[in-house]
């Protein structure tokens, strides 16, 4: 199954997020309400907590239809995340998100 979202911040967009679920382990997600957290209601419908993702970062330029959608047009510099969440070894989702580099910031802390 397949789910966009276009996520916005004080109404205005900030990030197209492309999401892919396998229905067997999430048969009617398309069918509930996702206006809040979608892993919040794959914990409460689907019993799938999701407890930790591997995820990279990368800068590229903006798809045309990730473009209109983020008012940024074709090819203007967004950030790129592709993200596999799981709950215990089960992989539920693999995402792809885009999100407006000057309307986003990303902070890390690097333990040695």
């Amino acid at each position: 199954m397949h789910l966009r979202r276009l996520r916005l911040a004080d109404g205005r967009p900030v990030s197209v997020d492309d999401a892919w679920y396998n229905p067997e382990h999430a048969a009617g997600l398309l069918d509930i309400d996702l206006t809040g957290s979608v892993y919040k209601a794959l914990a409460a419908q689907f019993g799938h907590q999701i407890d930790r993702a591997r995820q990279s970062v990368r800068s590229e330029g903006a798809p045309a239809d990730v473009g209109a959608l983020l008012g940024t047009g074709t090819g203007a510099p967004v950030l790129a995340f592709d993200r596999v969440s799981y709950s215990g070894a089960l992989a539920i989702e693999h995402s792809r998100s885009w999100y407006r580099s000057d309307r986003y910031s990303l902070n890390m802390e690097v333990r040695l």
